[in-house]
């Protein structure tokens, strides 16, 4: 008896489907189980492994280096976000208008997305060099003492900031100047006869239209630089800027790889993990205020 074509196209998808099912279930589902049973016990990586119960987030909650990481990460995605978002917007918009060049524009800002982060930080940490950097060269022709950008706390978080500003925007405005295709032109027209300037324009039409592309980036974003990690590992390693510099994940990286801590490591993944869940919910939450969908 044949299978109804529904049920036969149904199957056939799922067949398709199913090595990045198995894929996705080994590599991304097992290992958060694995991590939390990790998480509930005393293991190094080697020998047995020891039941202790909640001792591991005890640890995690009452430590203030895990509060202080979690600071610090948070205060570097809230000035890299929103910055590199309007950044984004405005580039995109000039690049939706008539102009020459456009192609040559949007490939020379997607470059930095395309480059391996580890290439990046290297080219960044010559450019911000205390010493040799051109950055610092070109503060002291001018007459200001050169900056130790990687060193000084004070500075450090601002110099990954500053990068992580710059590798973020050819991503998004790749995404952005697709959704703004997808705009009528016939609303501007009118807006246009009602005289409303290209600012307004902007914020009353190219804005509202592209919402939900925002919140995608908003989202997905955050969940990319709350794991920040190699810019801190590459730049700034375990000088003195590490103590406004050392985000969450870097501080799992030192628990579980150079301590050696697997269990409370294990821990630490899955505090990260909480937290990405909360301010994701939180902003699926809030789409509802700002967010428009085309009905």
């Amino acid at each position: 008896m044949a299978l109804p074509k529904t049920k036969k196209n149904t199957m056939i998808a799922y067949t398709f489907l199913l090595p990045a099912i198995v894929g996705m279930a080994i590599f991304s589902i097992l290992p958060i189980f694995l991590s939390f049973s990790y998480s509930l016990m005393d293991w190094y990586g080697f020998g047995n492994k020891t039941f202790n119960g909640l001792q591991n987030y005890q640890k995690v909650i009452t430590n203030p280096e895990v509060w202080k990481a979690v600071f610090n990460t948070i205060r570097m995605v809230t000035f890299i976000l929103p910055i590199s978002l309007l950044l984004s917007l405005i580039i995109s918009y000039m690049l939706s208008s008539k102009i020459r060049g456009k192609a040559i524009f949007r490939v020379l800002l997607y470059l930095p997305v395309v480059t391996m982060p580890a290439a990046i930080a290297v080219v960044m940490g010559y450019i911000f060099s205390m010493n040799y950097g051109i950055l610092n060269r070109i503060i002291t022709f001018f007459g200001g003492q050169p900056i130790s950008w990687s060193q000084n706390p004070s500075w450090s978080w601002i110099l990954l900031v500053i990068v992580g500003i710059w590798g973020m925007i050819g991503g998004q405005v790749l995404i952005l100047s697709a959704a703004f295709q997808r705009v009528p032109d016939d609303l501007y027209e009118v807006a246009s006869i009602d005289g409303a300037s290209p600012i307004i324009k902007f914020l009353k039409i190219t804005i509202p239209m592209v919402s939900p592309t925002i919140l995608f980036l908003l989202i997905t974003n955050f969940i990319s630089l709350f794991q920040m990690f190699d810019n801190v590992f590459m730049m700034i390693g375990t000088g003195s800027g590490l103590s406004s510099t050392k985000t969450i994940v870097y501080l799992f990286y030192n628990e579980v790889f150079v301590k050696g801590e697997k269990g409370y490591g294990a821990a630490i993944a899955v505090f990260i993990f909480v937290l990405i869940s909360i301010f994701t919910f939180m902003q699926t939450k809030l789409e509802k205020k700002w967010v428009h969908y085309d009905n």
